[in-house]
């Protein structure tokens, strides 16, 4: 990764305590130079920067090199951590999370029905996308895919079948067949932008799904049109939103905050982490900021200024849901000291981490002299392709308060997400919207929507595609 050499101070110290596990080169196949190298990597890195390297430090002792070293961190991993993962295809995990990649262009949701029959719905498709282009829109109801119905039993396969293919055909409820090709393209999260009046005040509403470094060039002229239709009230809608970059989740904040905190370099965030990386860094604190160098993120040199798109909102409503983590849960909670914050949804993911992506060979490339020529060549060749994502801090408020820990913000006001209700997300009659509205409305009893007796019989179930909720701190480490 490109701030790998930003750690190299803590390097030297890890190859001679960790490289002295004696790793066995012997035997063929993956689990022999592939698997060696991957696991001295993935042991070294989670040995010194894992938020929780004390807690497993005896697992990471007994680290055994011949192992799959997927499954191997997850073994590892603290009982807390549902996120730290290794990776043999680093270049498709950094894609999904900077928004690029071959995609049909939809998320969903799924539902589990009394007769065992598994549904998927539409909740959203990107502009331009091979969904979007193919007429698919939120709440329609998918019953078959490559012409397999899903049951509770076998939906796990199925989706995962055809979300790995690059050809894909959908059958809806009207029996009607669509096919998708994949294509390689940006799915731009900032997916619907509204101004409008509602009980003598102006809403700005954005549904929003992931901080990506791009969206965060453009958040700023999102901001701008707000300001220039006079916004009291932001609703930013984040029930689809598992996170993202913190450089990108640092300009949305320092968007929606008071300009006076901003202009002062107020504390937006503080950063917890494990002992030997707290030694090294200076500053645990993250602050306002009128100007966020994307740099380290960016395919491009870029800073951001947001200095005329300071919005300082009399309110600020969030839309949540399961689907909602990380850098989202962190926008949420370092937002709320300071000023009037609204949370309508459902509990959120729980996601109180942030995390780095290393890429192997580029760590063992910078352990230069450490190692010879000979062994860095072989283990940049076998791990070519892999990489980690690993969990280095604890993100707090600037009291140091982790709303989201240990399992998720529990809204304000509860609202239920339901795409088969049809309505477009921004429409002011779709149900968590309309929820926010009656509490600006000062309805309380109207804000809270529950399932009708008709929708109980559906159980909302868990995706079985790897899920990818994040808080990248690329850039952000001070060492």
């Amino acid at each position: 990764m490109r701030q790998v050499l930003r750690y190299i101070m803590l390097l030297p110290l890890l190859w001679l305590t960790v490289g002295c596990h004696g790793v066995d080169g012997g035997g063929t196949g993956e689990g022999s130079q592939q698997w060696r190298y991957a696991n001295l990597f993935g042991a070294s890195v989670m040995s010194s920067f894992y938020l929780w390297n004390k807690e497993v430090a005896d697992a990471i002792d007994s680290w055994s090199y011949s192992d799959d070293p997927i499954e191997k961190v997850q073994q590892v991993r603290y009982k807390d951590d549902r996120w730290s993962m290794m990776t043999d295809d680093i270049e498709s995990f950094l894609s999904a999370v900077n928004g690029t990649g071959k995609t049909f262009g939809f998320d969903y949701v799924l539902y589990l029905l009394e007769d065992n029959s598994v549904q998927m719905v539409v909740a959203y498709t990107f502009d331009g996308s091979p969904a979007a282009k193919a007429g698919l829109v939120r709440g329609d109801v998918i019953t078959m895919l490559n012409n397999q119905q899903m049951t509770f039993d076998n939906y796990v396969e199925v989706l995962t079948a055809a979300f790995s293919s690059d050809e894909m055909t959908l059958t809806d409820a009207g029996s009607r067949n669509i096919s998708l090709s994949a294509v390689q393209m940006y799915e731009d999260p900032i997916q619907t932008v509204k101004t409008f009046s509602h009980a003598g005040r102006t809403i700005g509403y954005l549904h929003y799904t992931g901080f990506t470094p791009r969206s965060g060039e453009d958040l700023p002229a999102v901001a701008r049109q707000f300001k220039n239709a006079g916004v009291q009230d932001v609703i930013l809608d984040l029930r689809y939103n598992g996170g993202g970059y913190v450089l990108t989740e640092q300009v949305l904040a320092a968007l929606l905050a008071q300009e006076g905190e901003v202009l002062a370099g107020s504390i937006y965030s503080t950063e917890v982490y494990n002992s030997d990386v707290a030694a090294e860094v200076e500053d645990n604190t993250v602050r306002f900021s009128t100007s966020i160098n994307l740099s380290s993120v960016a395919d491009s040199p870029q800073v951001v200024d947001v200095s005329d798109a300071i919005l300082s909102p009399e309110h600020i409503y969030f839309i949540v849901s399961e689907g909602t983590a990380s850098a989202s849960e962190s926008l949420i909670g370092c937002l709320a000291p300071y000023g009037d914050v609204t949370v309508v949804g459902k509990q959120t993911h729980g996601k109180f981490c942030s995390g780095i992506v290393l890429e192997a060979p580029s760590w063992y490339r910078s352990l230069g002299s450490q190692i010879s020529p000979r062994e860095m060549n072989l283990a940049v060749q076998a791990t070519a392709s892999w990489g980690i994502y690993v969990m280095i801090s604890r993100f707090a408020d600037k009291d140091g308060y982790t709303r989201c820990a240990p399992s998720g913000i529990v809204p304000d006001f509860a609202a239920d997400d339901d795409p088969r209700d049809q309505v477009a997300l921004g429409d002011p009659s779709e149900p968590m919207l309309a929820a926010v509205l009656a509490l600006i409305d000062g309805d309380q009893s109207l804000a809270v929507r529950r399932p009708s007796a008709r929708r109980s019989s559906f159980r909302l179930l868990p995706k079985p595609e790897p899920s990818l909720p994040g808080r990248f701190a690329f850039g952000s480490l001070p060492l």
